[in-house]
């Protein structure tokens, strides 16, 4: 019923990724999950901490009450590497139809060399946006790359791109790492498209 609350809680201390993965990592995973209120709206919130970078976060599943359709909502999720800046997300996805999906995700002075030492060293500042109906297979996406750096030299762009049933209306990009240059304007899947791709790597390494 409407008045039926939940109060789950669960606790983690010393869960490793060989506990959950084909492929393990070093470190450890503690911290807690939590769920709260009613069935038809629960909230849920999480704090985890690997020693080298944590997580936070919380989202609700949302029911109206009318039509009794669910709507998942990431009001926050943030990955924060030791030292490394913050990963952050937010958005909702409708369980429901077409699937209405809605994403943001921002990087503030990232650095994913903090969380795996094979990672690249960064300071990586931008923003992703994600518009798309699942249920239609359409997407589309946009990438704007702040003052950054990625493998010690500089890193800048942006891309624009669209996406609909096994075609690609849509693919601007103008992306520089360094020397290399990444370039592509048109559309590709169809007949009577033209893609155009530009790439100059001297520096493939980075």
């Amino acid at each position: 019923t409407a008045k039926q609350q939940l109060n789950l809680t669960a606790t983690l201390f010393g869960l490793t990724a060989a506990d959950l993965l084909e492929k393990t990592y070093e470190g450890h995973l503690n911290g807690g999950v939590a769920v709260r209120g009613s069935y038809q709206n629960p909230v849920f919130a999480w704090e985890l901490d690997a020693g080298n970078v944590t997580s936070n976060g919380l989202g609700q599943l949302q029911t109206d009450t009318v039509q009794r359709q669910q709507t998942l909502v990431i009001k926050q999720a943030k990955i924060l590497p030791d030292n490394g800046g913050e990963m952050d997300l937010a958005g909702s996805l409708e369980l429901y139809k077409d699937k209405l999906l809605n994403l943001l995700l921002t990087t503030k002075q990232f650095n994913p060399n903090k969380i795996r030492k094979d990672f690249p060293v960064g300071n990586v500042n931008g923003e992703a946006k994600i518009i798309g109906e699942l249920g239609k297979q359409q997407f589309s996406g946009k990438l704007q790359f702040g003052k950054s750096m990625l493998s010690n030299v500089n890193l800048s762009g942006k891309a624009d791109v669209v996406y609909e049933k096994q075609h690609l209306t849509k693919a601007l990009t103008d992306i520089l790492l360094g020397q290399n240059v990444i370039k592509t304007d048109g559309s590709f899947g169809k007949k009577g498209d033209k893609l155009n791709v530009d790439i100059n790597a001297p520096d493939l390494g980075r």
